[in-house]
This record gives structure tokens, sequence and C-alpha cells, in this order.
């Protein structure tokens, strides 16, 4: 029978019988004889290519096969296999062999070991080269397959692999060496370990330099992967003695133009890890400059291939500074990238201008904020780059603009008209690359602008971006990226413009309709862009202008998931779905089934795809590499399953009722992916549970609904039977289950943040069944062991690097806000009454946090979290009110961190409202105010969102004090502090903070007071005061809502009528649209000014 397997594997080999050969070869694998038949061949066949043939047909079959061998097979085959690697000639042949030797060393080590590898040291030692390589090669494979049962021959294995790094006549004995070290790093367990492993590092940075010499890039790629794996994943392996010469090593690497661009990459992904990880490394042994010289050289070389600009110079430099900015403090990188950034702009050649431009526009995603307080510098300076003469320089201004524009709101808005001027002429130009990014910057742009602010540009832009988009797609593949950038822009201008895009849509829809119907595969990110498109223009023009269009536009994006495919394409039905939800609301409805089905089966796909072992796979089989599989997540799904849940998310929360029949199907689908890889994924099934609970509340809706729950436990304020089913079998589990278990801390933030949106929308009824125990898990398991640092999420955190890490800094940041917010809406569900027996418990752990010994950051996370969660305990405050003073005053005093003089002031004024008649807040008014008043000292040089923020919460705190304190005229220098705070208002930056200053013009305007009432009658005054009140009711993250602003347009309409119509008019003028000092108000404010006004003076 060997004969006929022999037939076979030559009839493979044939392209005229190798499919027929492979129907027949899928046969014999299943059987356990053929692997005796492989044998044969391997030991007895002339023909080497049937040798190999056999050899990694048995590799695939052996370990299906292995146990039903019996043990004499099993001890023949051995002894054959091993005395085959000794006696084979032909290389790739022998090769394939030591490849079965490995597979079967995985599955009987325990029982083959010592003899495999007396075997294998013996041929390590062997005076051919070839021999030492098949060593090699089942060293390498053992340790990545049975690594951790080796543990105990880890000395071993560093002397074996170490000889063999530094193999006097083979460089494949070299590499495969390379190979084993790198599975070898990661059975470190132990300081003895790393000790021992650093042994080879010398070895593999001398056959790195060895190897490029000879212009082998392969050892330093493999050599650099091993460093950056020893980086990653154990900080034993590498010291920080260590790092700063490998860094160096590395950086010559990088720097030499006759080493290929992969080797050179591969060092700045090891400068990448560094960085990350080892942040203090890096910036303490002084390797900022020549990192950031070695990338500036890089960018402004000439790339050898212009259409592969993944692996460009300028890219992978580009790729290296956006590390280096992200993850190092910006004092360290800001000012010397810009040293040379101006040099580059002022070079004769245009890649180094280009690279200068591009270089400056990538740091600002880690340099915010030292670039915020510079931007009156660097804008003019970027706008100059559109009128250089070289269209790759004004390529890379476009791409720096839109850069400016994400990273350095709002500072940037200053510039808006200036940037616009600057952009227009250029989507005329020539170069397909300049008009394609400038429209990116447009589209970032008009992202961040108001509606009454986009309205003066509209005439001119939306034509031009039809324009764009109305290119034939067919005549010209450039133009793709051109309509494609245009449909992105204008989704944009529609999603910002609102209703103003309306009288536009009658000549966008049909553009948008023509691309929509594109199906060639090149075209189908384009047809994506429109679908994308299209549903913006319903969203902002709403239903009922969109009713027409709306079968026509369902039907093609209907048609799109049906017959093409395409991730993206997906993703933007996705989003078109929940644009048109949030347009219909219940009227989506009739399109539920269909859309949810699409949605939930997308989310089912699988998010990982690898190849590996399948029998039916025979594709260039005889050539196959040495890996046994590999793995991809498939980013394209990722980011469709993501748009399927937003969207989920959106149609629970706007359609309402009719979703209700689809709540199984959509939980058992968030069960599949709550233990998802994808933290992103994660975070977005937590949201979606939110939305469950909502919906199913809403559509349940219980007696007590229309009056609005009362707090205490037991509660009289129950939940409908189907809300409480899903509470107690699904929200509630799912919700622990991430909060408690989850190692990634944007997670458990999201999960927290969504207990507490249920607990806010659902009352005390959503403790459920077992409300103490609930009560107690949340508070004291989850919320104490985040506040004491001891969750698993929090296992590796280093109080330094947390200090230190600007990334770090902010994980730790918003977990700890997710916290304060379930805390204060676990107060809210208890009451005043009942939360003090809660908070006792979490008390002492915040104030740990807020007098930490040794973190400021840490203080600054306390002195927040303490504010939020005493206002949430309000009247019963008064215990924590004297430590709480203590805190706030030290943190305003310490210099150093705007975080931490932010939260102090917040929890300051915080105290204000809780403690206003505690004689320690009265008696230290006088205080507070001389520790506030170097901050308004300074209103005048603000520049930066750090010094905003601190001057809103200064002005927070006093207008607390003004709102809450007993006869606020009698007991504060009212006309000092009101000159102060009316030059630092209106609140620019923490808009939280607007209805703080709100509820103190209330009081000065319904105050009986005849102070208050001269005060208000000084010439302006009142003027002021109403600017303010209008900009502060209208900020852009419309936080003042409700009875607020609805009494605060009554007490405004009183306060016009007292103005008169001349001063209103003088009013109205003055307000020019700015939010400078004295006078101008936002344009929003100024439509609301004029609405007020016209009702005040109408008399209505």
């Amino acid at each position: 029978m060997a004969e006929r397997t022999e037939q076979l594997l030559s009839a493979f080999l044939v392209p005229g019988t190798n499919k027929e050969a492979s129907a027949a070869l899928r046969d014999e694998l299943k059987k356990t004889e053929t692997i005796g038949h492989f044998a044969q061949i391997i030991s007895c066949s002339a023909r080497p290519e049937l040798r190999q043939l056999a050899a990694v047909f048995m590799r695939k079959r052996i370990l299906q096969q292995w146990g039903n061998l019996t043990p004499q097979h099993k001890t023949e085959l051995k002894q054959l296999l091993l005395k085959r690697i000794a006696e084979e000639q032909v290389h790739l042949v022998r090769v394939n062999i030591a490849h079965v030797v490995s597979a079967i060393g995985k599955i009987a080590l325990n029982e083959w070991g010592q003899e495999l590898l007396k075997f294998l040291e013996e041929c390590a030692a062997s005076p051919t080269s070839d021999h030492r390589e098949c060593a090699m090669i089942v060293f390498h494979s053992l340790l990545a397959n049975t690594g951790p049962a080796l543990v105990s021959m880890f000395n071993s294995f560093v002397i074996v692999l170490k000889k063999g790094l530094e193999d006097p006549d083979s460089q494949r004995v070299r590499v495969r060496a390379l190979k084993g070290v790198m599975e070898l790093v990661q059975l470190v367990e132990s300081k003895e370990h790393a000790d021992t492993f650093r042994q080879l590092v010398p070895s593999m940075v001398a056959l790195t330099k060895s190897a490029l010499a000879q212009g082998d890039e392969e050892p330093a790629v493999l050599t650099m992967e091993i460093f950056q794996d020893s980086v990653e994943a154990n900080s034993m392996v590498l010291t920080k003695e260590d790092l700063p010469d490998l860094v160096r090593f590395v950086l010559d690497i990088a720097n030499s133009k006759d080493v290929p661009m992969q080797a050179r990459s591969q060092a700045f992904d090891f400068v990448h890890y560094v960085t990350k990880l080892r942040p203090k490394v890096v910036v303490k042994n002084g390797l900022v400059p020549p990192i950031l010289d070695t990338l500036f050289s890089l960018s402004a070389e000439e790339a050898l291939d212009e259409e592969d600009r993944e692996s460009a110079p300028l890219t992978v430099a580009s790729q290296a500074l956006d590390s280096l900015a992200i993850n190092l403090a910006s004092r360290a990188v800001f000012q010397p990238a810009m040293e040379r950034v101006g040099q580059c702009l002022k070079s004769p050649n245009p890649r180094v201008r280009r690279a200068g431009v591009t270089l400056m526009g990538i740091i600002s995603e880690g340099c915010e904020e030292p670039m915020r307080r510079h931007l009156s510098e660097l804008v003019p300076e970027l706008f100059r780059q559109f009128q250089d003469p070289d269209p790759s320089v004004r390529e890379a201004a476009g791409t720096a603009l839109g850069q400016f524009a994400e990273w350095l709101q709002p500072e940037i808005l200053r510039y808006h008209q200036q940037a616009m001027e600057n952009l227009a002429p250029h989507l005329d130009s020539p170069a397909r690359p300049v008009r394609e990014k400038c429209l990116y910057a447009i589209e970032l742009f008009v992202s961040h602008l108001t509606p009454s602010q986009l309205r003066i540009y509209l005439p001119h832009l939306v034509p031009k971006l039809l324009q764009m988009a109305c290119e034939d797609p067919a005549s010209e593949t450039e133009t793709l990226s051109v309509q494609t950038a245009a449909c992105a822009t204008l989704a944009a201008t529609a999603g910002q413009a609102k209703a103003d895009i309306t009288p536009y849509a009658p000549q966008i829809l049909p553009v948008l309709q023509k691309l929509m119907t594109l199906t060639k595969y090149e075209h189908l990110s384009l047809r994506a862009g429109a679908t994308d498109c299209a549903g913006a223009i319903a969203s902002a023009i709403g239903f009922e202008a969109f009713r027409d269009s709306l079968g026509t536009f369902m039907a093609l994006a209907r048609s799109g998931l049906e017959e093409l495919e395409s991730n993206e394409l997906r993703e933007a039905t996705y989003q078109f779905f929940s644009a048109l939800a949030f347009a219909m609301k219940g009227g989506f409805a009739e399109f539920l089934e269909s859309a949810l089905g699409y949605m939930l089966a997308s989310c089912m796909q699988p998010l990982v795809g690898g190849a590996g072992e399948d029998e039916d796979d025979f594709g260039d089989i005889a050539e196959e590499a040495d890996d046994d599989g590999y793995a991809n997540v498939h980013s394209g799904v990722l980011d469709e399953v993501l748009s399927a849940l937003w969207a989920l998310k959106t149609i629970c929360e706007e359609v309402g009722g009719p979703v209700v029949n689809f709540v199984e199907k959509i939980v058992n689908v968030l069960k599949e992916l709550s233990g998802c890889f994808s933290p992103d994924i994660r975070c977005r099934v937590c949201v979606v549970y939110c939305a469950l609970a909502k919906l199913l509340h809403k559509a349940f809706p219980p007696p007590w609904e229309a009056t609005g729950w009362q707090p205490g436990l037991p509660t009289q304020f129950g939940l409908h039977p189907n809300t409480v089913g899903l509470m107690e079998k699904v929200v509630w589990p799912e919700l622990w289950e991430r909060g408690t278990k989850d190692h990634d801390k944007a997670v458990i933030a999201d999960a927290l943040n969504a207990v507490a949106d249920v607990l806010e929308a659902l009352g005390p009824g959503a403790w459920g069944e077992n409300p103490q125990g609930r009560l107690e898990g949340v508070c004291t398991e989850l919320i104490a062991k985040i506040l004491s640092k001891k969750h698993v999420c929090q296992e590796h955190d280093d109080d330094e690097e947390i200090e230190e890490e600007e990334d770090s800094r902010e994980a730790e940041n918003v977990l700890f806000e997710a916290v304060s917010s379930v805390v204060c809406s676990v107060g809210k569900t208890l009451g005043p009454k009942m939360f003090p027996q809660i908070f006792d418990k979490i008390h002492p752990k915040i104030m740990q946090l807020a007098k930490h010994k040794t973190s400021i950051a840490y203080r600054a996370i306390g002195a927040g979290a303490l504010g939020d969660t005493l206002r949430a305990l309000s009247t019963e405050a008064a215990p924590y009110i004297p430590a709480a003073l203590q805190v706030a005053y030290e943190g305003i005093q310490t210099e150093g961190d705007w975080t931490l003089t932010q939260n102090s002031c917040f929890l300051l004024g915080v105290l204000y409202e809780v403690g206003s008649n505690h004689p320690n807040v009265i008696q230290t008014v006088g205080q507070a105010l001389g520790l506030l008043q170097p901050i308004f000292a300074q209103a005048g040089e603000i520049d930066g969102m750090e010094e905003q923020s601190i001057l809103d919460n200064a002005c927070s705190c006093v207008c607390r004090m003004i709102a809450h304190l007993p006869s606020p005229a009698d007991n504060l220098p009212l006309d000092q502090i009101m000159t102060v705070i009316l030059k630092s208002l209106p609140v620019k930056e923490d808009f939280q903070e607007s209805p703080a200053v709100l509820r103190a013009v209330q009081v000065l305007l319904t105050s009986p007071s005849q102070k208050v009432h001269q005060l208000l009658s000084t010439p302006g005054y009142l003027e002021r005061l109403t600017a303010i009140s209008v900009t502060e009711m209208t900020n852009p993250e419309k936080t003042v809502t409700g009875p607020l602003a609805e009494g605060m347009t009554t007490l405004l309409q009183s306060a016009v009528k007292e103005m008169g119509q001349q001063r209103v008019e003088a009013l109205v003028t003055k307000c020019t649209g700015g939010v400078e000092e004295g006078e101008g108000v936002t344009a929003e404010a100024k439509e609301l000014l004029m609405q007020i006004a016209e009702k005040a003076l109408a008399g209505g």
C-alpha cells in the first residue's frame, strides 16, 4: 500500500493530476496506516521531493493519528525519524523531518523527552552544520509548543542556543537559534532566569552586526523582535542599565541608509516599546535628542517605492514620533522637536520641508498643552506652508492642519476662518493628494463648528463638495479617494449644520443615491462614504424632509448588505440605520426586524482568522513555511461589529417599544461578545446592556413612573416584572462580571458608568431582589477595591508611572470618574438619610487618595471624587466637611499640577454648596477667597486648556458661595468679587460648572438686598451679567437644561425689560460672536439673547 501512497504523492506534484490526487489523499489521510506509508517513503524513496512531501503530510496528520498507533509503532517511528535526521542528505527533506520530530515532541515529551533532548544535544554539537540546524529547529519548536514543561532546563537551553547564535559556519543555524531565543524569553520567571538570559544579548548584537554587514536583515529583525518582547512581556529581562545601550544600538541601525527598511522600521518598533513601557529610561538617559535626530533624518529620505507608503521613510518616522509624543511627557519632546521642525522648514530641499510640516502635525497629539500655548506662533507658520511651491509640502500642510483641528481643541477654533481661507483654494489643486488632505482638514474643522459658525461657509462649501463627490469614479481610479473624502466632509458638514443643510438636500441626495449604486470592489469605500453621508443628511433634515427618499435609500442600503461583501460598507450601513432610527424614532419599527437581523449576524462573525492544519488545504503544501499557523485580527470586522453595537444602542434608545420583541436575541449575541478579546467591544457591550435595561423600563413603566421615584430602601418604587427579569438574569450579572474581573480600565469604567446610568433611570428598584447584598457588593467589593488600588486591573500599576505618564494617568482618571459616578448614583437611590451608612465605608479610602503622601495624581483623583460624593450626600455631608476643607486648601496651594488645582477648587465650591451653614465653612470665607485670588490675578494671561479649567472652577467656587451662603451680600465682599468674576466669565472649558454660575445669577437677580440692587444698577453691569448668562445657557455641552434653563429665561426677560430697548439693542450689537472679556458672546448665545429680547420687549 505504500506504493499507492507514493503514486498519489507523485500525482499531487503534477499540475494535470493534482486535483484527483488531492481528493484521493484526503481519504488516505484518514487512515492510521498511512502514517506507516509516509515513514516508509521517508526512509526508502529515491526521490527527495517525495520524501519531503511525505514528511509534510506526516506532520499534518501525526497529531490526529498518534493515539491510534501501537506502542511498538510509536517507538519504531521515533527511532526511524531520528535516524533519518542524521542520515538524510537533502536539506529541505531533513528540515521537514525535523518538523515531524517537533510535532511528536509536542505530544510525547514525557515519554520521549530525555532520549530526544540527548539526541538534539548531540546534533547541536555535530561537526555537520545541517545536523546543528535540525537541532535548532526542534529546540525552537519544543520551546514554542511545550515551553512551560521545559522551564527546569532553562539554563541548559541558554547554553545550547548561545552556541547556536555563535555558530562558526552556518547562518541558517544562527537564525534557527534566534527563533529559539524568541521562545525562550517567554519562559523567564525569575531574576536568576533573567540574569542567565542576558548572557545571550551580546551574541545577538554581534550576530545582528555581522548579518547586516553582509546584507542579511533577517537576524536583525528577529533580534529586535526579541528585544521588543523582552521589554513588553517581562521587565526583568532588560534592565534600566541595559536599555540605553540597546536603544543606541538600534538607533544606529535605524540611521543606516544601507540597511533595508524592514530592519530600520523594526528598530523603531523597539524604540516605541521602550518609550511606552520604560519612558523614564528614555528621558533620564538623554535618549530623546538622538531619537529625534534619527527620525528627522529618516523622515527626509527619498522613498524607494512611491507606491508603498506603509514602509516609506516618512511613514516610519512619523509613527515613531507619534509614539514618542504620546508616551513621553510633552516637556521632554515639544521643545527639541520644534527646534528640529524649524530647521526643516528653512531647508531648500522640499522633502525636508515636507518632513518638518508632517512632524509638526504629528506631535499635536501628545504635545497638546504646549502647542495650545504656542498656537499664535505655530498657526501662522503652518498657514505659510500652503504657499510652498512643492505640492508634497502643501499636502503635508493639509494633514497637519487637520491634526491641529483634531487635537488642539478648542483653541484652534479661533483660527477657523483663516483655516478655511487657506484650505478652500487648494480644493482645485491639480495634485490629488493636496485636494484629499485639504478635505481631511476641512472635515475636522467643520466637525467642531457650531451651526451659526458653519452657516457662512455653506453656500460655497456644499456645492464644491458635491462637485468633488460627483466625479465619475470609472474615469480615473485616483479620484476615488478624493470623492470618498468629499462624502466624509459633506457628512460632517451636515452633522454640524443640522437644519441649515435642508435647502441643499435636493441637490445632495441624488448624488448620494447614484454613488450608492456602485458595485465594483474598488468603488465600495466610496459607496460606504455615501451611505454614511445619507444617514447624516437624514438625521440633520429630519424624517419629514427625508420621507420621500426613505424607500429608495433603504433599498440601496439593503442591497449593499445582501449583494456585496465589504466590512466597510456594512459598518457604514449600520451608521445609516442608527441615523435613521434617531430621525424616525418609533417609525423605524417597519425596518426593525431586517436591520437587527443584519447587525446581529455581523456581531457573530469570527473576529480572528487563522490558517493551520486544515486537512483539506493542500495549496503550496510542498513549500509551506516553518510556522504551524497564524492568527490575525480582522480589523475590518472589528469596526463593523463596533458599528453594529452602537446602532443597537441607538435603536434601543430611540425606537423604544417595538425593540422589546428582539431583546432575547440581542442578549444572546451580547453574551457571546462580553468575553471578546477586544476591550473596545467589551466596552460597547456594557453600553448596550444599559440601553436594554432602560428600554424595558420605558416599555413597561411601573405605576410611579409619571411622578418619579423617591430614594430609600426598602423601596415602594418597584419595577415591572419584565424589567426585573432582565436586570436579575442579565444586566446585573454581566456588568458585575465585567466590573469585577476585567483587566482593562476602560471596560471597567464603562461597566461602572452603565451601573450609574441604570440606577439613575430606574431608581432604587434597580437594586433588585437582594438590594442590601448587591449594594454591599458594589460598594465594598468593587468600589472599595478600586479606591484601594487592589482591583485586578490595577495589579501592575506603579504610582510613579501614573504620576509621570499621561496615558496611565488618563486611564486612572477615567476609572475613578466612573467610580464617582456610581457612588453618586448610589447616593441618589438611597437618599441622604441612608447614604451615610454606605459612605462611611468608602470615605476613608477616598481620603487616602486625597491625602496621598507621594502621588499628586492620586491627590487630584481623590479631591475630585470627594467633591462628587459630598454633593451626593447633600445636607448629610457635615461630618466630613472639616477634613475635606483641609484637602481643598492644600490642593489649591500645591503648585505644579493643574488637575489637582482644578479639582480642589471644585471641591471647595461643593463644600459651600452642601455646607453653607457649617461653622468651618462660614468662618473661613476670607481664607478661601485669599487662596483663589492668585488664580483670578492671572485671568488675563491664560493660554491653554489647563489654566482655563482652573479659572472656570475658581469662578464656579465663588458662584457657589454667592448661591448658597446665607445673606451673600452681608457675608461676602460682593462688589469686589463680582468685579473679578465678571472679567473671568463665562466658563470656557469646564462646562459642567455652567449651572453653578447661573444659580448665582439667579440669586443676584432675585435678591431683595439693597447692596445687590446698587451693583445691578452700575452702568454695563446688567448687560454683562446677561451676556454671560446666555452664553452659559448655550454652552457646547448643553449642561443647562430643565427648570434651571426655564427659570433663567424668565429672569432674563425681566432683566431685559429693565434695561429697555436702547440698552438691549446696544448689547445685541456688541455681541459680535467672540467670548472676549467684557463684551462678546457666542453666536448661539446671541440668538438666544435676541429671542429673549424680542419676547420681553414685546411684552410677552
